[in-house]
């Protein structure tokens, strides 16, 4: 169950306050972290309770369908993806510090290709040249 404080912070954050002022605003310390706030159990009830998982669906669902100009708008897309992601708390800020840590390095156009086919949720590639050169690799090393 929600605390007071805890409901009174959420409810100045749905009007648009951040966190960290509603949190000073209704009584928390200035040194309480928001994250501190935001993964107790009762914010978590707070964020279910305002932001349902099928209605962050159907918004998600359809940002990730963005377009600009009648084209697919991946700058949109990724917003979408990433905000659905942190709400969820299925992305990590940064690396956790714990094992081998992967940088790819795309061109443009193969970066295109591949949000194309996270989109329309087909992520296998037809194609070779989604990998890097040997020319490409010289430039990146």
């Amino acid at each position: 169950m929600p605390t007071i404080k805890q409901q009174l912070a959420f409810q100045r954050v749905l009007k648009g306050e951040p966190i960290s002022k509603a949190m000073r605003e209704v009584g928390f310390s200035a040194k309480t972290k928001t994250d501190v706030l935001t993964r107790t159990k009762g914010w978590q009830q707070l964020v279910e309770q305002h932001l349902p998982d099928e209605q962050l669906l159907k918004i998600h669902s359809e940002g990730l369908k963005a377009t600009h100009k009648g084209k697919p708008d991946y700058n949109a897309r990724f917003k979408y993806l990433e905000t659905a992601y942190k709400l969820k708390q299925r992305f990590a800020d940064s690396p956790s510090g714990h094992g081998d840590i992967s940088i790819n390095i795309f061109t443009a156009e193969q970066f295109q290709r591949i949000a194309r086919r996270i989109i329309d949720t087909n992520t296998v590639s037809s194609t070779e040249s989604d990998k890097l050169s040997l020319e490409q690799k010289k430039t990146y090393n």
